[in-house]
């Protein structure tokens, strides 16, 4: 089977995964596809690759646009508030090609952006730029700023992306010299921006490569070499096992680094993951390992917990299944940025490990919960241990929904990514739909924040829903975002047709679940009421008309004119609901 055939047959099996099995869609199956690859290490979830890529015309080249601060994906604006020292910034600068045919331009069209992206100075028109795009760049400079007493490490990694054989560009027999020296052209460029210190990381992805790249799995299942035999500790008869041990520094760094010495962020509890990011904590724990060399570390450290579904020791290697770091997170963190710094050679000092071997969700997220509790980490990031959490998710399991409150855990059982919820996206759904004041504008806004605060989360996820609500949330903003999609790969609409498709998907839900209802505002149980099959095309046509109308008004009405920015504004969420009658009349005599 050549490449490019088993790569296609690939991505026909991934669209079906994403449910988008459409010709039209084959382009964004490719993008988030060669995305999901690229970023593999980060561990993003589905939507964290959805919105880092550039949809739309304008964008000047680039087609993904990511930006890591301390590998911390940073995915919307409200983030930068609390970035004020970084050591490391990544910028992952995209472009897709779903095409055999390898273009030139498209190192052409790096360079030219470039230029202006990194020109701190540089002002950006919507006329001539993509509007994602500008919010992006506004968003790194913001971060450059902020952290230039810190003076962090950038690197900024270029992929070219496409279906072409590598081998055609570099080889060492016929090496495409005009291909090559632009890419050279485009590291010049680079090194005279404002940023001219950065690691400048080009690469050309084709077929082949892609090809590799999904067969990488994540491995859950590794073998942990320990000093000496544990201690172990059977706590009951139910497969209850717990491990006191010591593993030496580099062997643990083994143990969280991959192949290729590069961290394993998927091992690390994803809802406190982003706590690791305390730099005077870190600095504290690197400068011990770097300085205190008559001391051992485990009598400095308190150590790290480690989950596991399984555990079997052979000898004084411990071999698990389904690997979870849960507490000692920066510990672990330290201890890899030390050590992939430095050259140790003679190391004998070692890190202390708790190990718990149990398969019951109850029990890991008491162990998290408890472990963490003990230390200054937010407890906002410990929603995903909470009991109504569990039961949501046990809840839509029985409806064929898998309920994502612990980050890719649905993923990585090679669940659909259609069938798949996560607890940003359910939030998502219920600030739209389901609470007193709906506020599309702000789901649409910052998911990241919804479940922040106690109060907003309080409201969300309160013991006293019924759990068909939930699920009736999230089914609603599915059938109403799988029928926008099929009117407009039917139809061709126009540019506010294409912009409602893109930013207003909750607003469309919003506005659909009045009409259902016949009235502008509703209790939450009256969504009860409402049949999924009711929810059809004429019904979001009609919702689709009356937001277009409410708009249009409140565009005639207000100072704002910028479609995008309005559907970020919570004013205009209140303005749907308390102007919806009017245009609902209208729009019914039309």
């Amino acid at each position: 089977m050549t490449g490019s055939i088993l790569l296609d047959t690939i991505l026909n099996e991934y669209a079906d995964q994403l449910g988008m099995t459409t010709p039209v869609e084959k382009d964004s199956v490719f993008e988030i596809f060669a995305a999901e690859q690229l970023l593999k290490q980060k561990d993003l979830d589905s939507e964290e690759i959805r919105n880092g890529l550039i949809g739309g015309g304008k964008d000047n080249g680039i087609d993904g646009f990511y930006i890591f601060v301390d590998d911390e994906y940073i995915s919307s604006y409200e983030q930068l508030e609390h970035i004020k020292k970084a050591k490391n910034i990544e910028v992952h600068i995209h472009q897709y090609k779903n095409s055999n045919t390898i273009e030139e331009n498209v190192v052409h069209k790096f360079n030219t952006a470039t230029s202006s992206i990194f020109d701190l100075e540089t002002v950006f028109s919507p006329v001539s730029w993509n509007t994602d795009l500008i919010e992006r760049i506004h968003g790194l400079r913001k971060i450059i700023i902020q952290t230039a007493s810190a003076h962090p490490v950038y690197k900024i990694i270029y992929r070219h992306i496409c279906k072409g054989d590598r081998f055609n560009i570099y080889n060492d027999d016929a090496p495409n010299e005009s291909y090559i020296d632009k890419v050279r052209i485009l590291q010049t460029t680079l090194a005279r921006t404002d940023i001219g210190s950065a690691f400048f990381d080009f690469d050309l992805v084709g077929r082949r490569e892609l090809v590799a790249m999904n067969r990488e799995e994540k491995q859950f299942s590794l073998s942990l070499k320990l000093n000496e035999n544990p201690i172990a500790l059977d706590f009951s008869g139910d497969d209850k096992r717990g491990y006191i041990a010591s593993a030496n520094l580099k062997d643990y760094f083994n143990f969280i680094t991959d192949q290729d010495s590069l961290l394993r962020n998927y091992l690390f509890d994803s809802n406190i993951r982003d706590f690791q990011n305390n730099t005077v904590t870190n600095s504290e724990i690197s400068n011990t390992i770097k300085e205190e060399k008559e001391l051992d570390f485990w009598w400095l450290n308190n150590g790290v917990t480690i989950l596991a579904d399984k555990g079997s020791l052979t000898g004084k290697t411990l071999n698990l299944d389904n690997v979870q770091i849960v507490n000692g997170l920066q510990t672990s963190y330290s201890i890899y940025n030390t050590l992939s710094e430095g050259e140790f050679p003679e190391e004998k000092r070692s890190v202390l490990l708790k190990i718990i071997i149990t398969d019951n969700k109850v029990t890991s997220d008491r162990v998290i919960k408890s472990t963490n509790s003990q230390n200054p980490v937010p407890t906002s990031l410990l929603r995903a241990t909470d009991t109504i959490q569990r039961d949501i998710e046990e809840f839509f399991l029985s409806h064929d929904y898998y309920y994502d409150r612990r980050k890719n855990y649905y993923k990585n059982l090679k669940k659909p990514t259609k069938k798949i919820i996560s607890i940003n996206f359910l939030a998502q759904c219920l600030t739209s739909l389901v609470i007193t004041e709906k506020n599309p504008s702000k789901a649409r806004s910052n998911p990241t924040i919804l479940t922040k605060e106690d109060t907003d989360y309080q409201e969300l996820f309160t013991e006293s829903r019924d759990p068909n609500i939930y699920l009736k949330s999230i089914q609603v903003v599915k059938k109403v975002e799988q029928i926008i999609k099929d009117i407009l790969t039917i139809e061709q609409g126009d540019e506010l047709d294409e912009k409602l498709k893109k930013y207003y998907l909750f607003h469309i839900s919003r506005v659909a679940v009045s009409v259902l209802l016949s009235k502008p505002n509703y209790h939450e149980n009256e969504m009860l009421k409402i049949t999924i099959d009711s929810l059809n095309e004429q019904t979001v046509r009609r919702s689709l008309e009356i937001l277009k109308a409410i708009i249009r008004a409140y565009i005639e009405e207000t100072t704002y004119s910028d479609i995008v920015n309005i559907s970020k504004q919570t004013e205009f969420s209140r303005y749907i609901t308390s102007n919806y009658l009017r245009f609902a009349q209208v729009s019914i005599v039309n």
